[in-house]
């Protein structure tokens, strides 16, 4: 499950469904994911209003989904929507696997679900440095975490 909002980065988005959203791959023999796209509202207007992405799932479909991607948003220090952190709290409490892409560590770590005494965050992020005192709990390159961040 991809999460989109408003001002989500359309790379991001984009390596998501390249990386997870394509095809059955040759090289691997059979599809890895099934991938949806969930919002908060049915037409999402991508980083500067560039374009909107339209006719999207609702947040509560993560409730049924493995694994759900957070892409980056711009400005971290706005906090998200209640709904999506009410949402990304319920998936991290099943044990859903929770990949933030760039700044979407900090989406994941709003409600919750990159701290305490359960999964850590992992990444490979210059501005990590932002989650290492606590409340925060960062492990660099410990790929052993089911909370990902790249």
């Amino acid at each position: 499950m991809l999460v989109v909002d408003e001002q989500s980065n359309p790379f991001e988005v984009g390596c998501a469904c390249e990386i997870f959203g394509g095809p059955l791959r040759p090289e691997i023999g059979f599809p890895m994911y099934e991938l949806r796209v969930a919002a908060p509202r049915r037409s999402t207007p991508m980083r500067d209003a560039l374009f909107s992405v339209g006719a999207v799932g609702r947040l509560d479909e993560i409730d049924r989904a493995d694994t759900v991607i957070v892409p980056n948003r711009p400005y971290v220090e706005t906090p998200s929507r209640p709904v999506l952190l009410a949402a990304l709290r319920r998936a991290h409490e099943r044990g859903a696997r929770l990949v933030g892409l760039c700044t979407g560590a900090f989406t994941l770590a709003e409600p919750g679900c990159s701290m305490g005494a359960g999964p850590r965050s992992t990444g490979l992020w210059p501005r990590s440095s932002g989650c290492a005192s606590p409340p925060y709990i960062w492990n660099p390159m410990s790929f052993s975490s089911m909370t990902v961040t790249c």
